[in-house]
């Protein structure tokens, strides 16, 4: 299955929208296909083999009190999701450690841009709210849109991700991938109104997943020992993601 192949990616997953109603769905994807992958890794002695990426989620830092959060904070899980991508996580670690397979852990926080489908029912934020401007619908917010988030731009991720999959020092290691910028729903709306006139908002009742008030995640491990750190603002990234929808959907 992987043979001649040099790197992994492991990215397929379950989203947190979808967790609290399949949790074993949640758990068979984001846990179990992660087990299966290493065990094949492990017993088929992949030679080419040079690095196994596993893409977790900072979803697993639930409600920290201390942020910006980093990598060795306690883990505070609140949802299916996080707590199946936190084994995911833990399986890969400890097949490094045990039986000395090439791996990388990056923990994604919020991740938007290209490529993202209006079609998909649990698209980010962002994506929703983009898409919904350009077609003239309403957008919605949840609760009094103050809870805010650290928004990293694909690019951005992407290039982390293919850094911690070649450089050296990333052996075995586990790294935040994000911005240490808070921006909250309303100032999501602000920005992408600069952009397009049109926008029209609503507010509606919070969801019961995924309320957490704030996060920023700290990068500055990623920053210091694999020379990384994000090209893309909040503002840039938004006008990015807006010029994509209007050329290509």
């Amino acid at each position: 299955m992987f043979k001649d192949v040099n790197y992994i990616f492991h990215l397929a997953c379950k989203q947190i929208s979808s967790s609290g109603l399949e949790p074993n769905i949640h758990l068979r994807v984001n846990a179990e296909s992660t087990l299966n992958i290493l065990e094949y890794i492990r017993h088929n002695k992949l030679p080419d083999l040079k690095r196994f990426i596993y893409t977790g989620s900072t979803s697993i830092y639930g409600s920290s009190v201390k942020l910006p959060v980093n990598e060795n904070d306690r883990p505070d899980v609140l949802s299916n999701y996080a707590a199946t991508k936190l084994l995911g996580e833990n399986y890969t670690s400890m097949y490094c450690r045990n039986y000395d397979i090439p791996v990388s852990v990056v923990r994604y926080s919020n991740v938007y841009g290209y490529g993202q489908s209006p079609r998909n029912p649990y698209a980010g934020v962002l994506g929703k709210f983009i898409h919904n401007a350009l077609i003239g619908e309403t957008l919605k917010i949840f609760g009094d849109g103050e809870q805010t988030r650290d928004y990293t731009f694909i690019s951005d991720a992407v290039d982390a991700t293919i850094l911690a999959a070649v450089h050296p020092r990333a052996y075995g290691d586990v790294f935040n991938i994000g911005t240490t910028v808070e921006t909250s729903v309303k100032k999501l709306v602000k920005i992408i109104a600069e952009i397009i006139d049109t926008v029209k908002y609503e507010h509606v009742p919070e969801r019961d997943i995924d309320n957490i008030r704030r996060r920023s995640i700290d990068i500055s491990k990623i920053h210091k020992n694999l020379g990384w750190a994000p090209r893309f603002g909040i503002e840039r990234g938004i006008k990015e993601t807006i010029e994509w929808y209007r050329t290509t959907l």
